[in-house]
């Protein structure tokens, strides 16, 4: 027997008390599942919680490769360039200050022999920086041959400090009092049988 029929019972309330009291019971329930959402709404939105949550961790993967691959392609551009620097570079000391121009409008300077010095003059060999890879490391200027000036400006132009490519002025018009008209001779007038010096 349940509490309300021993309640009627013992006549300590009425009918009419107990309907009132389960009406009330039928609209608190009902009250409170009216603020509840179907249960396949909750599936449906914890689903999709799911889903962003796990989206959210395979774009933050995507973004983490990216990273490393682009970081590894450019060491390995860096490791390139010095490889094309390396293997082609021009061994040369001199006295004769070569000047050119850095790609920072700075004017550069290195100090090479007579011969490398016309090579760089006519487009023979180039100036070229090789870049520090490893921590310590100090960039500095090399001297290397024109074609792996070419091949090195293909994979970083900003390698190549200094190359001639147009070499048509070196024989230009202006310059042609600089030609002599007449035989040169280290040779004393004396020794070569001219009696007029020249």
């Amino acid at each position: 027997m349940s509490l309300r029929e021993q309640l009627l019972k013992a006549g300590v309330v009425s009918k009419k008390d107990v309907k009132k009291a389960e009406q009330d019971l039928k609209l608190e329930r009902r009250n409170a599942q009216a603020h509840k959402r179907p249960a396949s709404e909750l599936r449906a939105e914890e689903q999709a919680r799911r889903e962003a949550a796990e989206e959210a961790v395979r774009q933050k993967k995507a973004t983490e490769r990216a990273a490393r691959e682009a970081a590894k392609a450019e060491h390995e551009r860096l490791w390139q360039i010095r490889q094309i620097i390396d293997k082609n570079a021009i061994r040369s000391r001199g006295k004769v200050r070569y000047h050119f121009r850095k790609p920072d409008g700075y004017v550069g300077r290195v100090e090479v022999s007579d011969g490398v010095a016309w090579k760089l003059r006519c487009g023979e060999a180039a100036v070229a920086l090789r870049a520090a890879v490893r921590d310590g490391e100090e960039e500095r200027i090399v001297l290397i041959s024109a074609a792996a000036a070419r091949r090195l400006a293909e994979v970083a132009p900003e390698a190549v400090m200094h190359l001639v490519v147009d070499t048509s002025k070196l024989g230009a018009k202006e310059d042609e009092f600089l030609a002599p008209d007449w035989e040169i001779s280290l040779l004393p007038h004396r020794v070569r049988g001219d009696a007029t010096p020249r």
